[in-house]
């Protein structure tokens, strides 16, 4: 059986977090910022970039990293 990953409210909260369904990632370690994919998308365009490529990752079937290439 594999875990669950809930997608609720927190999605939207702009605050540091260490909350992780990887208990070995780097979240768990450093912690991190969630910023809602559109904020992080508009300050790409906002900045003079390009959005070009988009790729995403993981294991388990819910990926746990995007990356993007953005040109000026």
């Amino acid at each position: 059986m594999h875990p669950s990953v809930v997608v609720d409210e927190r999605c939207a909260d702009r605050s540091r977090s260490f909350d992780s369904w990887n208990t070995g990632g780097v979240r768990v370690r450093v912690g991190a910022w969630q910023v809602p994919l559109a904020d992080l998308l508009n300050a790409t365009v906002a900045a003079g970039l390009r959005p070009v490529r988009f790729v995403e990752a993981g294991s388990g079937g819910v990926p746990d990293l995007l990356g993007f290439l953005a040109v000026r």
